[in-house]
């Protein structure tokens, strides 16, 4: 909730702000057991890709390794109908790579917008697991 609700973002973005801007009273707040936090992160291919969700990542890392994190996968839709989706690949890089970053809740979600076969579907759950499914 607070990373949308302080857009903060990495360097470069389009939408601008800084992940190292975040509010720490917020943070420890919700690491403090008066609330849940979890974390949402769209993966918009040319937008927000596997190094800026990293950096996110590692911030949450820090505060707590057991925070759910889970990367959506963006399907375009209205105003940005001209981007494209994630594809199975760069998902499945940016999941690995965040569990690196040394979180242990991930999970993905949207997987119907690049997991479009039953054997998608079957690399997908051989790779992740029925539990990293969002």
């Amino acid at each position: 909730y607070f990373l949308a609700r302080q857009r903060t973002t990495t360097e470069g973005s389009p939408l601008g702000g800084q992940i190292g801007s975040m509010d720490r009273r917020m943070t420890l707040r919700a690491a403090d057991g008066r609330g849940v936090l979890e974390v949402l992160v769209l993966y918009i291919p040319g937008l927000v890709e596997v190094d800026q969700i990293v950096k996110i990542a590692r911030l949450i890392a820090d505060l707590d390794d057991k925070t759910p994190f889970t990367i959506l996968a963006f399907f375009p839709e209205y105003k940005l109908s001209n981007l494209r989706p994630p594809t199975m690949t760069e998902m499945l890089t940016a999941y690995l790579a965040v569990k690196k970053a040394g979180l242990e809740n991930v999970k993905l979600g949207n997987c119907h917008v690049f997991a479009k076969t039953p054997v998608d579907w079957e690399n997908l759950l051989e790779i992740v697991g029925k539990e990293a499914i969002g």
